[in-house]
């Protein structure tokens, strides 16, 4: 599996996050239809329907979500709920208060 990410460790590779940007999910694609290599999307992903999207449709395999789980530690509930799934049959019991 392949983490298609630029990292944002050197000022060059900065230029690849944000918003402005879907370059590394870009490349995730093309690698991904290159190679038929499982590959992992990074880089600005922040909705539940935009990660949900790029697997269905191919780009990817796996979404990563850094920044945005660090805003909302309870995505993975929130995205279920926006895509019509009920999360507490997937989720330790003490969590479900999360899930209302």
């Amino acid at each position: 599996m392949v983490d298609c990410s630029g990292g944002g460790a050197t000022p060059k590779a900065r230029g690849s996050i944000g918003e402005r940007t879907s370059s590394q999910v870009d490349l995730a694609g093309e690698l991904r239809a290159a190679t038929d290599l499982t590959t992992m999307a990074v880089g600005y992903i922040t909705d539940a329907k935009q990660a949900n999207a790029l697997i269905g449709n191919g780009t990817c395999d796996i979404t990563l979500l850094g920044r945005q789980l660090l805003r909302d530690p309870y995505w993975p509930t929130h995205a279920a709920q926006e895509l019509g799934v009920d999360p507490k049959p997937h989720m330790p019991v003490q969590y479900h208060v999360v899930a209302g």
